[in-house]
């Protein structure tokens, strides 16, 4: 009985922890979108008469102002200004979500970043003279661990803890090993040669 009511409060707990920074996210983004929809409409009220149709005045400016932010933004988080701020935010909100990590280190690796976290592409010797392309998920002081992706389900596989003398790092980006999974493997050798 005791063990049915931790399960059932571990479960509550853990939808606690993933339902409220997804609500929170949706409750910020709404009054972002709305104060967006007030400046557009100022936006498109200053805007001399005749240019366009009324409907689209406010629409234009609306995507105006969110691609105008949106450049700001990156700008800034590019030049370094507001790098420390937005990545405490990060580790302070979404960072602390396994799940969210997991995307993160994942979509770095799809699209190639040089980043320490992202997932890399490796070759699993399973046994003298097999080898398999896997995906190098973290490196440990005596083994890796290694998801080895189906084809062409190029994301679900098993995870495996192997010694680091059986994994070679390969540089081939995640796409386009996905690419070659998806394709039943045709292509890895023009990706191992190059």
């Amino acid at each position: 009985m005791n063990k049915s009511i931790r399960f059932i409060g571990d479960c509550c707990f853990t939808g606690i922890l993933v339902v409220v920074p997804v609500l929170l996210l949706a409750l910020v983004l709404g009054e972002m979108f709305e104060a967006i929809h007030g400046l557009a409409g100022f936006v498109a009220d200053s805007l001399p008469y005749d240019i366009l149709p009324p409907i689209y005045e406010r629409m234009l400016a609306a995507i105006f102002l969110i691609i105008a932010c949106l450049f700001v933004v990156g700008l800034s988080a590019r030049a370094g200004l507001l790098n420390k701020f937005f990545s405490n935010l990060e580790k302070q909100s979404l960072g602390r979500l396994q799940i969210y990590k997991l995307l993160k280190r994942l979509s770095y690796g799809v699209l190639g970043a040089n980043n320490e976290s992202a997932m890399k592409c490796c070759i699993y010797q399973e046994a003298k003279g097999r080898y398999q392309l896997a995906y190098l998920i973290e490196e440990g002081k005596y083994y890796s661990t290694i998801m080895l992706p189906f084809a062409p389900a190029a994301m679900s596989g098993p995870i495996l803890m192997v010694e680091h003398a059986n994994i070679q790092r390969v540089d081939i980006k995640m796409s386009e090993a996905m690419l070659v999974l998806n394709q039943m493997g045709e292509g890895m050798q023009a990706l191992l040669d190059k």
